[in-house]
């Protein structure tokens, strides 16, 4: 039992050590960077605005706005996008690589393998403005975003980091709220007085598309 306890450790150090021995970006498409993750989403206020704090408890807990920047990378531990593991599969990928179909090699790939995820398959661009956007919606008028690429430390500019910043005013609330009747819709005003002290759109709140 311990025998083959061994084996399996120095199998496992063996295939780690393989691992970090072969390049990732060795079939990286040319021009491409490889996402390595995202590290950061922050929110700053504008110099007028004020009430950050309650910023960051609605938008940056927001599950929309997580689930847009949760972009897991190669090797993802958990599928958490910024923690990673030794990306076996992307390892297998690169060992395996072939152009020809129907080989033992193109069966491995396919298999086992994972291609290099990149920055331009993330597209930031695109998650920064979904994200502006559900902001809008909900009350953040003026929001700036913008994502920057951290390359890793020994200065390859074929990996990186993504990391998102926004820039947010003072969310808009409802200063007054009030509603035109003509005289044949007279007859509803009690009811619909009623109506709005339970509503959500009222004096102080803030505004919100989907309320």
């Amino acid at each position: 039992m311990r025998k083959g306890c061994m084996h399996m450790i120095l199998g496992i150090f063996t295939l780690a050590f393989l691992a970090q021995s072969c390049s990732t970006v060795k079939h990286l498409p040319e021009d491409e960077v490889l996402y390595l993750g995202t590290r950061s989403l922050k929110y700053h206020n504008t110099e007028e605005g004020k009430g950050i704090d309650k910023v960051k408890k609605k938008a940056e807990k927001s599950v929309p706005v997580i689930r847009t920047l949760w972009v897991k990378p190669n090797g993802g531990l958990f599928g958490m996008p910024f923690i990673r593991f030794i990306p076996f599969r992307l390892h297998f990928y690169n060992w395996f690589y072939t152009e020809q179909d129907s080989t033992f090699s193109s069966w491995m790939m396919d298999n086992f393998g994972e291609p290099p995820l990149t920055i331009s398959e993330v597209n930031p661009e695109v998650r920064v403005g979904y994200i502006e956007n559900y902001l809008f919606n909900r009350g953040y008028f003026g929001v700036e975003g913008d994502f920057e690429l951290k390359y890793k430390n020994n200065g390859q500019e074929n990996k990186a980091w993504l990391l998102y910043s926004f820039v947010l005013p003072d969310a808009y609330t409802y200063r007054k709220v009030d509603f035109e009747l003509d005289s044949a819709q007279e007859v509803f005003r009690g009811p619909i007085e009623s109506y709005m002290k339970e509503s959500l759109i009222s004096p102080g709140n803030r505004f919100n598309l989907e309320e």
